[in-house]
């Protein structure tokens, strides 16, 4: 048993004496108020457990403990957002055994600790007459929707000023159900009509023709208005229907437009289920059961007359036809968070769970095909041509590689096991690791690796063979794994942002060139159109922003630049948080025939701008906007880009589902 006897610790932030009671996981310095994490082997074994955040901390001590200083680095910069050097000095004091202040970890929603300081904020902005500020900050602390905010700060309010809660406000936790509407209490009827009924039930001298002729245009009048109100969405007849994520495109069929597949919250009946939208005729071709539990999705993808997703343990298919439910089978934990850990190859539905394991399943019974436990940590299924790769551990060794597989019976097909050295007597190998770059050439047979941290390697292996064919280093090494690896590949060109510079591979010559390296940006190459090189350029000094810049592709000259004063991008690296309100708006872009399609999403008013650059010299060809009026105030959730079809694009804003033709500037589907 640890001795848990009062220890004397420094403090590493401003060395001052910490006394330590051999039981709490955590210390706060009494004089500079930083905390720290305690070191497990001072503390008493009957201790109370860790949080999570403490576990994860010991976890990091233990990958470094255990000589896997790269995982434990790579594992301390995910949590906690931070340079590689500040990672590498902190696992390097936890592996000593030292005490370490513990930076905020990265997350969208606040720990318990920091819900007091939350609550304050937005009491403040309350008192101050700032109740948009107070719901935008609720949005963002606690990730909810609109609605479900503006009610618990209406509830908020009125507890806070000693008011009534306001008609219509919600529990934080459940929402409202929407009332029904009865003929005698209809808002719909006007004191008018309520007079004109009187004025006709004491009119005993009218003919009797003239009185039912009468009565029949009051009661239309009451009921024509009343019938309307009864059929809008959240009305008894018609349940209201808010779209959610995930939601995917699939073909409709015919020759038109493709159809949507989304999630949807019925606020109605209080549950969650999917629906499929007719893009040519805006109508709801059918609903889904409600899913249990929660009623929350993680991963769609669709393939043949099929979609999937995965709700909490379970996997379900689906026939997307009639959104019947194909069948149902339990997993052995969640969908990984990630995007990309749901995908369907070889006849068989691949998942990537939190528990670090991959499963298959057949993806017409849902029959369990294999499964592969996992020693890494890789958080996608990757699709190389017919087989899917995934990077991990291979026998007792922490360096990665690349191991090839079946996604039919999950057998091995090929192991490459990448190594860079400095030549000729380096003492360090870099080995990649699943945040770098990996390029799959399918018309050439073989795959681009792009890794290193201290010294950047480049490799070129042929698939047929396994083998290397040839290798680039780079003294510098790469800086790409923070952010994600997102390169643009553009016929023999591959282009993509490391730190400060943006670099290119020539994939004819086997030649890496660095285009440009700018003290102030980082940059993330977009479209590659002619002789033009379209990057986003973020400034990293001072407030950030972010620009668009024109390249000469071949020598990385600048050509043009446009400005996005208070935009930020909707689309990762580096992707908008929060609301757009008149601070802040957010943008995307596609590159078509006409032009850079620039599409803006703004508020105060709340309005969507398309505008179409010349990719030549960045002027400025047409300019549209479309205002958006069913949003409920000034400002709104950030909108989702469903997907693209030529000039079309498909958006989830706000509650609905919205279809814009660019060329046209033409919303041509709004859905709910």
């Amino acid at each position: 048993m640890t001795d848990s006897s009062l220890h004397t610790l420094t403090c590493p932030t401003c060395g001052a004496p910490l006394q330590f009671d051999g039981v709490s996981p955590t210390i706060k310095c009494p004089f500079c108020k930083n905390v720290m994490a305690v070191p497990d082997n001072l503390r008493d074994e009957n201790a109370p457990p860790l949080d999570s955040h403490r576990a994860e901390i010991e976890e990091i001590r233990q990958l470094a403990r255990s000589g896997r200083m790269i995982d434990a680095i790579r594992r301390y910069r995910q949590i906690f957002e931070v340079g590689l050097k500040e990672a590498k000095d902190t696992v390097e004091t936890l592996a000593a055994g030292g005490v370490v202040e513990l930076p905020p970890a990265k997350s969208s929603t606040p720990r318990q600790a920091d819900n007091a300081d939350v609550m304050a904020e937005i009491k403040s902005h309350i008192l101050t007459g700032n109740k948009i500020m107070a719901i935008k900050r609720y949005r963002e602390a606690y990730d909810v929707g609109l609605k479900q905010a503006k009610d618990v700060i209406d509830q908020i309010e009125a507890n806070l000023l000693g008011r009534g809660v306001p008609a219509g406000s919600a529990t934080p936790m459940r929402p409202t159900p929407v009332a029904h509407i009865s003929v005698t209490s209809s808002p719909q009827v006007t004191v008018t009509q309520q007079r004109a009924v009187k004025a006709a039930a004491s009119a005993v001298g009218f003919s009797s023709c003239f009185g039912i002729g009468l009565t029949v245009v009051i009661l239309l009048a009451i009921a024509i208005p009343v019938g309307f109100a009864l059929l809008q969405p959240g009305g008894p007849i018609k349940p209201m229907l808010i779209a959610m994520q995930p939601a995917i495109l699939i073909p409709s069929g015919q020759d038109g437009p493709p159809d949507v597949i989304t999630l949807v919250h019925n606020v109605t009946g209080e549950n969650r289920s999917f629906v499929r939208v007719s893009s040519a005729t805006g109508k709801l071709l059918w609903t889904s059961q409600p899913l249990t539990g929660d009623g929350y999705a993680d991963g769609l993808v669709a393939s043949g007359s099929m979609f999937y997703t995965t709700n909490e343990f379970d996997l379900l298919a689906y026939n997307s036809s009639d959104g019947s439910l194909a069948w149902q089978t339990r997993m052995t934990d969640q969908l990984n968070y990630n995007d990309k850990a749901l995908a369907v190859a070889g006849g068989r539905v691949i998942a990537l769970t939190a528990d670090q394991s991959m499963q298959a399943y057949d993806a017409q019974t849902g029959q369990p095909a294999w499964s592969r436990a996992l020693r890494g940590y890789d958080r996608q299924v990757r699709l190389v041509g017919s087989q899917i790769v995934i990077i991990d551990y291979i026998g007792d060794a922490y360096d990665y590689s690349l191991i090839f597989i079946n996604p039919a019976d999950g057998s091995e097909q090929k192991v490459i096991s990448p190594t860079c050295s400095e030549e000729p007597d380096g003492y360090f190998d870099e080995t990649p690791d699943p945040d770098d770059g990996i390029i799959f050439d399918e018309a050439g047979q073989s795959i681009y690796l792009i890794y290193g941290d201290s010294l950047g390697c480049v490799q070129h292996y042929d698939l047929a063979s396994g083998e290397k064919t040839w290798e680039i280093q780079e003294k510098d090494g790469f800086d790409i794994s923070f952010y994600g690896f997102h390169p643009l590949l553009a016929g023999d060109k591959l282009y993509f942002g490391s730190g400060q510079k943006l670099m290119v591979l020539d994939m004819t010559l086997d030649q890496l060139k660095t285009l440009l390296d700018e003290d102030d940006y980082d940059f993330v190459p977009l479209v590659a159109p002619g002789d033009r090189l379209i990057v986003r350029a973020r400034k990293t000094r001072g407030t950030e922003q972010f620009e668009l810049w024109g390249l000469e592709a071949a020598t990385g000259e600048r050509q043009w630049q446009y400005g996005f004063e208070n935009g930020k991008p909707i689309d990762p690296p580096n992707e908008m948080s929060g609301l757009v309100d008149n601070d802040e708006y957010g943008w995307g872009y596609q590159l078509n025939a006409q032009g850079f399609q620039l599409i803006k999403f703004q508020a105060e008013p709340s309005q969507v701008v398309l505008e179409m650059l010349n990719p030549a010299n960045g002027t400025s060809l047409t300019q549209v906007t479309i205002p958006i009026k069913f949003t409920s105030s000034d400002f709104y959730s950030i909108p989702t880009i469903i997907g693209w079809q030529g000039q079309t694009v498909w958006l989830q804003l706000e509650t609905k589902i919205i279809a814009i033709d660019t060329a046209t500037g033409k919303i041509i589907l709004t859905w709910q």
